[in-house]
């Protein structure tokens, strides 16, 4: 049986982030989303000049961070919308727009309260027979439960006239369109907010949604590279299995909250291995979610990357060695 060909193995680590992406500098920011790092060391990066002794190059992530500062309700995201509907409702439809933020459930509860009060008003309300949105006296209902379910609920002050209110979260038809019913945990695109059957003082009308409120805008992001060769996904019109240059995926969970950093650590990181069978001299990195969009990060946004390296190279059997010896004694003895 033939002697296999001994392999000599060697590791090393390459580290990358968008604060040395081509165009940064101190003062000037390049957006993690997409940059490109031009590494200027062809002898380390030029893997095309060993491709005839059979050297195999491999490269994969050891650890990654990335800076979560993103604006989680945004127009950008088409989740910043719900419109308040009733005839008695004064200029009902009401749309009530969140401003573009990066918010957690107490931070959106206070927006609600202010915009709700401002501008969801019934008809007649007066200085002593009113409602109040999100009412935080003593008596009043938590605004969320402990398993982040929002309560949208209002408290009646005197004996004012309120009636069942409509809340709708999705409408593509309109001049901006929205669908916030992820945001809020709401299984229906639309909701009913009954009102109290006798209506007089500290009576309330209340929905609990029958989830929790989702503040997570992205549950998977996408690094990709323009080395990447080993990931398919479903992609074009129609959809498709092909090819793509993923080179891996970021799992978020409730945990990684906007204006957190995350950081990711494979626990098999030779899972994504990539055989590198060109020069990597330049490097390219974008980030992008599921539906193949960029990942809106802030510029400031920072992303670093550990890559490992590994290298193949394939030396001599004892049989070739001695070959080769045997072939410099015979020339040696001609000569």
């Amino acid at each position: 049986m033939p002697e296999a060909a001994p392999i000599r193995s060697s590791r090393t680590f390459l580290t990358v982030s968008n604060l040395e992406a081509v165009g940064a500098t101190r003062s000037t920011y390049v957006n993690p989303n997409d940059f490109t790092v031009q590494f200027n060391n062809s002898s380390f990066t030029n893997v095309q000049a060993n491709a005839g002794d059979g050297t195999i190059v491999k490269m994969y992530p050891q650890m990654c961070s990335l800076d979560l500062n993103y604006f989680n309700i945004s127009a950008v995201f088409q989740n910043n919308k719900l419109k308040f509907s009733s005839p008695i409702i004064v200029n009902s439809p009401v749309v009530i727009t969140i401003p573009d933020g990066i918010y957690n459930i107490i931070n959106l509860i206070t927006v609600l309260q202010t915009q709700l009060n401002a501008y969801v008003n019934f008809v007649g309300e007066t200085g002593t027979d009113n409602t109040v949105w999100f009412d935080t006296t003593a008596n009043s209902p938590p605004p969320f439960t402990v398993n982040g379910q929002i309560n949208l609920f209002y408290k009646c002050y005197g004996a004012p006239t309120v009636g069942d209110i409509t809340v709708d979260f999705v409408d593509p038809l309109a001049a901006q369109p929205y669908n916030s019913r992820k945001l809020f945990g709401s299984s229906s695109n639309t909701i009913v907010i009954p009102a109290p059957a006798i209506v007089v003082a500290n009576k309330f009308g209340s929905y609990v949604f029958p989830y929790a409120a989702d503040l997570l805008t992205y549950n998977i992001i996408r690094v990709h590279a323009n080395l990447a060769r080993r990931t398919y996904a479903m992609s074009g019109e129609p959809r498709a299995l092909n090819q793509t240059d993923i080179f891996f995926e970021m799992f978020l969970t409730s945990d990684n909250g906007t204006g957190t950093t995350f950081v990711f650590s494979p626990n098999d990181p030779f899972a994504f291995e990539q055989i590198v069978d060109s020069n990597f001299d330049t490097l390219r990195i974008q980030l992008r979610d599921v539906y193949g969009d960029l990942v809106q990060l802030a510029p400031t946004a920072e992303f670093h990357l550990t890559l490992g390296i590994t290298r193949e190279v394939p030396e001599q059997t004892n049989a070739q060695k001695i070959q080769q010896l045997a072939s410099f004694q015979h020339f040696n003895s001609i000569a």
